[in-house]
């Protein structure tokens, strides 16, 4: 060993600790909630979350046939959009056309209270037209948690 290095031992348990260090919770910071996430399966069940925490709302699509989930009403007094909706073939599709999957669709809760977030699943030309299904999910956010 030379004068003036640490063993390399050494320096990979400084990392260690780093980093053991930088995950550990600050004193006095809000703890930090998982998002909820609902499907087609729960999403006519009620949702109760906090303020800050995320709502992942997943729905089955198909945009190959044109159809498209959209926003229908809700999120704008309790729930703001997290970014653009998202969209994930299935995992067994690789090279098939016209395979389906899973839009994505992520909201923040930003103030106390209840709204119906509820989504339509139609071909954007298609105005007049009812949309081939629906879903809605009912959210409560509530400042102490559920």
């Amino acid at each position: 060993m030379r004068e003036g290095r640490a063993p390399a031992g050494t320096a990979f348990i400084a990392v260690l600790a780093l980093a053991a260090c930088a995950g550990a919770p600050r004193q006095g910071s809000a703890p930090t909630t998982a998002p909820v996430v609902v499907d087609a399966s729960t999403a006519e069940r009620a949702v109760t979350l906090r303020p800050g925490q995320v709502l992942v709302v997943r729905l089955r699509s198909n945009p190959s046939t044109g159809y498209r989930w959209g926003i229908a009403q809700g999120a704008t007094t309790v729930l703001a959009p997290a970014g653009p909706p998202g969209f994930e073939a299935d995992a067994n599709a690789e090279g098939r056309l016209g395979a389906g999957g899973v839009e994505t669709f992520r909201f923040t809760a930003v103030a106390t209270g209840r709204e119906a977030l509820r989504f339509a699943y139609r071909r954007p030309w298609e105005k007049d037209a009812a949309p081939a299904s629906t879903a809605v999910v009912d959210v409560d956010v509530r400042a102490g948690g559920s």
